[in-house]
């Protein structure tokens, strides 16, 4: 009985200390109310809401629906020498960490060609079948590695002014606890290509950022994963079967 007391304890200041992360710390990701309401996602639930009344499959570089049960490499989707922001990187994989406590940091590869590690995609909500839809929340999981460990979105870095991402996902059932180890795809409207949101809906009543995945504009950390404001640019990808990959 104590135990359940204490777990269901942990949750509830786990969901509250985030909401008023979030809260305090808007300003930063959107710099005032007024540019919240000019953004893509002004208003997190009713864009949710019209997001999902258009869902459509995540498809690979081949055209296939995107599967849970299978692994894939996420790359950039100008890693073939367009002209952008991750032009000259490889695909999604790990460093060390910035802060010395066991976590990685989420980054592209400084190797273009080098796919990155494999990624599984965990969904949320859907059990009929195991194609990935987009906005639907999803858990990218490193499956090749011990432990399996997925993307979390870090506590806010303050000296660099960045939410990162590292490998800080923990196992457990969509809800507060997890809030932070939920991402969705959402077309860019290229063939095949998505940008990666986190704007998660596993808990109705817990604070949350809505904001797009993109490489830091930080110099001392030029290729990690960020939250970004909706001012800067999103970072494209591709996702590539990594039982036959083909980087069309």
């Amino acid at each position: 009985m104590k135990s359940s007391s204490l777990a269901a304890t942990t949750t509830a200041l786990l969901s509250f200390s985030f909401t008023l992360l979030a809260l305090a710390t808007i300003p930063v990701i959107a710099n005032s109310q007024s540019q919240i309401e000019n953004n893509a996602v002004p208003n997190c639930n009713a864009y949710i809401a019209t997001k999902g009344s258009s869902e459509k499959p995540v498809t690979d570089t081949n055209g296939n629906a995107v599967k849970t049960s299978m692994d894939y490499y996420v790359i950039p989707a100008n890693a073939k020498g367009d002209v952008g922001r991750s032009c000259g990187y490889g695909g999604i994989s790990l460093i060390t960490g910035r802060h010395g406590n066991g976590l990685m940091d989420v980054i592209l590869h400084p190797n273009i060609s080098n796919h990155g590690i494999k990624i599984r995609f965990s969904q949320a909500g859907y059990s009929s079948d195991n194609i990935v839809m987009q906005w639907s929340d999803l858990k990218f999981i490193f499956s090749a590695l011990p432990g399996k460990p997925s993307w979390s979105v870090d506590n806010y870095d303050n000296s660099l002014t960045q939410w990162f991402i590292t490998d800080g996902g923990v196992e457990g059932n969509p809800g507060g606890h997890t809030l932070l180890d939920w991402f969705k795809f959402e077309s860019d409207g290229g063939r095949n290509t998505y940008r990666i949101i986190y704007c998660p809906s596993v808990c109705s009543t817990c604070g949350r950022l809505c904001n797009h995945i993109g490489l830091s504009p930080d110099a001392v950390c030029l290729q990690n994963l960020a939250v970004l404001p909706n001012n800067l640019p999103a970072l494209s990808v591709k996702i590539v079967p990594a039982a036959a990959p083909c980087v069309c």
